[in-house]
């Protein structure tokens, strides 16, 4: 379900703040408020998140020839 979730949202190019809390709970042996979460999270570099769940769920990513996004491929 969370990958169903995750290929839909990064087609949307809509992040939910809510599922990176959740996914991060079910992977996390800590334990953060969502406050504290989304504090923590504002701080990163969402490229190298989005980089790393499409290489755990095994996605490919489309690019165009200007470099833009353009899909995921499961």
């Amino acid at each position: 379900m969370r990958k169903d979730q995750y290929i839909k949202m990064r087609n949307a190019q809509q992040y939910d703040i809510g599922w990176f809390y959740a996914y991060y709970n079910e992977n996390s042996r800590y334990k953060l408020d969502i406050q504290t979460f989304t504090m923590y999270f504002s701080m990163i570099n969402l490229s190298e998140v989005l980089e790393f769940l499409d290489q755990k769920y095994e996605l490919c990513t489309l690019y165009g020839k200007d470099g833009n996004f353009i899909k995921i491929i499961n």
